[in-house]
């Protein structure tokens, strides 16, 4: 009888002990998406960081030359290395505005080298693109953000209705769809942080995706986790 006793005992702790390593077990994965939760959060948050001292350094440098970067006239006066922009108010991703190349100093990459040159952002800049249909590769002709394989673009996309824009996006062509980077659940949160929460109007938007925004009114498809928008945000008074 001893010895049965002992068993069912032994049975007993053991079984305890399984749920204890159940529940801590579920306490760890708890615990690992929260982190992963704040993270995620942390790298957003970390965008809306970026673009804010973006649009301050363009500020500062037209504050400081008279003219923004990448389209300034006199760039080379100041800084011998530098390629001029043609002064006509727009910054513009791939344009005519590119002087003969290759490589080719189109003004959108050109601003990068500017607001370098001038002490305002911190890296180096190349200032040219390879091709006539001008890439953008952080880290090299534009500036990578904190968010995983970001970078940031500057283009005049009038044809949105915001002149003069920050876009954020992954290597490539700002508006291509295979350079998306966020969400629509993702971009939809940095719109109601930043602007009205309206996809095609406002101080910030999309690039036109029926994946990431899409209705009468338009709407975002907040219901997606899917990679499929990039965000576009205006240079104020720019």
């Amino acid at each position: 009888m001893r010895r049965k006793r002992r068993r069912i005992s032994q049975q007993g702790m053991t079984l305890i002990e399984i749920s204890m390593v159940v529940v801590i077990a579920a306490m760890l994965v708890a615990a690992f998406v929260t982190y992963k939760n704040f993270q995620h959060a942390s790298k957003l948050r970390a965008v809306v960081a970026e673009v804010s001292r973006i649009k301050t350094g363009v500020s500062e440098f037209r504050d400081k030359y008279f003219a923004l970067p990448g389209d300034m006239t006199l760039a080379s006066t100041y800084w011998p290395t530098a390629s001029n922009g043609n002064g006509d108010g727009n910054i513009v991703w791939d344009s005519g505005a590119a002087l003969p190349g290759p490589p080719y100093p189109f003004e959108s990459v050109i601003a990068w080298q500017h607001l370098a040159l001038a002490g305002i952002i911190s890296g180096s800049y190349s200032g040219t693109c390879n091709n006539p249909v001008c890439t953008g590769t952080p880290g090299v002709n534009i500036p990578s953000s904190q968010y995983p394989n970001g970078g940031y673009f500057l283009d005049n996309a009038d044809y949105t209705g915001v002149r003069n824009s920050i876009i954020f996006a992954t290597a490539g062509r700002p508006g291509d769809p295979n350079n998306s980077i966020l969400s629509p659940v993702d971009a939809e949160s940095l719109d109601i942080k930043l602007d009205d929460a309206i996809p095609d109007s406002g101080a910030v938007q999309v690039f036109s995706n029926p994946n990431c925004a899409t209705g009468t009114p338009v709407t975002y498809n907040n219901t997606s986790t899917a990679i499929f928008c990039q965000m576009i945000f205006r240079l104020v008074n720019f």
